[in-house]
């Protein structure tokens, strides 16, 4: 009797960048908005954006939407960048920064916020997948 085993080893493969799903939203104020995550291994680090814009391409106000960048490691928060809000009417706004928490699997989930006549709502990004760092 002759045995045969055969060993299958399952390796995940990953991007060196990734970027999430646009999410769509609003009208809000009059506006209707969308936003959107990226994560990418850059060298020795890993850059991570968050975006909102208007649908339509058409400016929105000063101070009317902001962005602000997040970074997990796994399931966990690693990095947190503040809001940065549009200082000029312009059509859409992208925030990055740099950074990591040692070696790891990575993604980005970024938080927008938009005003309308009672303050401002937030809206989470879609998820960027996963990166290997």
């Amino acid at each position: 009797m002759v045995g045969l085993l055969i060993g299958v080893s399952a390796t995940a493969v990953y991007a060196s960048a990734a970027e999430s799903r646009v999410y769509n939203f609003g009208p809000i104020g009059g506006y209707s908005y969308y936003n959107q995550a990226t994560v990418e291994k850059t060298g020795d680090n890993v850059y991570y954006t968050a975006e909102i814009g208007s649908q339509n391409s058409g400016k929105i106000p000063v101070g009317y939407m902001s962005a602000g960048p997040r970074l997990f490691k796994g399931d966990a928060l690693c990095k947190a960048s503040e809001m940065t809000y549009n200082s000029s009417a312009t059509a859409s706004m992208r925030v990055g920064t740099y950074g990591n928490c040692g070696s790891g699997i990575y993604n980005s989930r970024g938080a927008t916020e938009v005003f309308d006549s009672s303050g401002y709502r937030t809206y989470l990004t879609n998820v960027a997948p996963n990166i290997n760092f």
